[in-house]
């Protein structure tokens, strides 16, 4: 029996039979406009199958990391696990408190981190690098194509990485919590806070719930106020 194979061999059985499931979606990405799963979606299939298999979920949460760790319910301490970093919490926006924060965060993390152990396809995976494939693509657009009739101006030494004389905008303080939480959501993914990665994140937050429409707007009339991409956004 199933039950009495490793749980990485139990876990790969879940996996097959995820994979064979019209699993429902209840999530609507208005901006993209696809359906995803909820994480109330993805707990009743996978509950069952482990419970068939006797294993168990364990979600854990530390200041560091989000942590889920499947366990044999005879033997818990065999066990496999996934994590993913766990971000600094702050309020989302101006209707959220840190502790109602805290909650939209966490089932966010625990929704990736099932996906995670159980392979389960989102779309939204890939989101984040098509929008900005296609924001590089409106850019070129934008960008006035070079007259070949003037001459080729030869570029001064570097200085820190830029040419001598180029104008250095600095940086920008955040004007609210909402930029806060966007600017600290840049440096979670590693991003720089240009206005353009901005713009990502945003997007990026608003297709996990974690902002309003409203505030994704008032996000993009801030960034476009600053032009810029050598702007860097501090919180």
């Amino acid at each position: 029996m199933s039950k009495n194979c490793t749980v990485y061999r139990r876990i790969a059985e879940i996996q097959i039979e995820l994979m064979g499931m019209k699993i429902p979606k209840t999530g609507y990405n208005r901006f993209n406009k696809h359906k995803y799963h909820e994480l109330e979606d993805l707990i009743p299939p996978i509950l069952k199958e482990c419970f068939k298999r006797e294993l168990m979920l364990d979600f854990n949460f530390t200041s560091d990391e989000a942590i889920l760790k499947v366990r044999d319910l005879n033997t818990p301490a065999d066990m496999a696990s996934t994590r993913l970093p766990m971000p600094k919490i702050s309020e989302l926006n101006g209707g959220m408190n840190v502790a109602q924060s805290e909650g939209a965060v966490i089932t966010y993390f625990k929704r990736y981190l099932l996906i995670n152990m159980f392979l389960i396809m989102e779309k939204d995976v890939i989101d984040a690098e098509i929008e900005e494939a296609e924001e590089k693509k409106e850019s070129a657009k934008r960008v006035a194509p070079k007259r070949e009739t003037q001459p080729k101006r030869s570029k001064p030494a570097p200085n820190n990485g830029r040419p001598v004389g180029e104008k250095v905008t600095g940086e920008v303080k955040s004007p609210n919590s909402l930029m806060d939480s966007v600017v600290e959501y840049c440096k979670n993914i590693k991003k720089e806070a240009t206005p353009h990665n901005i713009n990502l994140s945003a997007n990026g937050m608003k297709r996990k719930g974690l902002i309003t429409e409203s505030e994704l707007k008032e996000v993009h009339e801030f960034t476009n106020k600053l032009q810029k991409e050598d702007i860097v956004v501090v919180a």
